[in-house]
């Protein structure tokens, strides 16, 4: 498994690849590229669904960060990656210790349990 998501052209090009065709990679780009740019945005809207599917599952499987948590969604022919953020706790800062002792300021602040 590639550490980086694919693109929505590597997914086209994935797609429109011959493997019974005995063209070397270089080829292959050269044709794919070639009717890549001539497709219209609506006929490319799939792959670029693909590869933001691809990148949100990525994402998801590595861990993501700790800030959101992220979904993909499709319907019909409309996309959405949801990216919900994800609520957490924060610790009280202490501006001035109580005392010059710093046991017991620990003691006094820091929960062991």
């Amino acid at each position: 498994m590639t550490k980086k998501y694919m693109n929505a052209y590597l997914h086209y090009h994935r797609e429109k690849i011959s493997h019974g065709c005995r063209l070397k990679m270089t080829q292959h780009s050269k044709v794919t590229g070639s009717s890549w740019k001539r497709k219209e945005d609506t006929q490319k809207r799939k792959h670029y669904h693909a590869a933001a599917k691809d990148a949100v599952e990525k994402e998801i499987a590595s861990g993501g960060n700790s800030l959101t948590k992220k979904s993909f969604e499709q319907h019909e022919n409309i996309a959405f990656v949801n990216e919900i953020p994800i609520i957490q706790q924060l610790q009280p800062v202490v501006q001035h210790p109580p005392s010059d002792d710093v046991e017991d300021w620990f003691k006094l602040y820091i929960n062991y349990e």
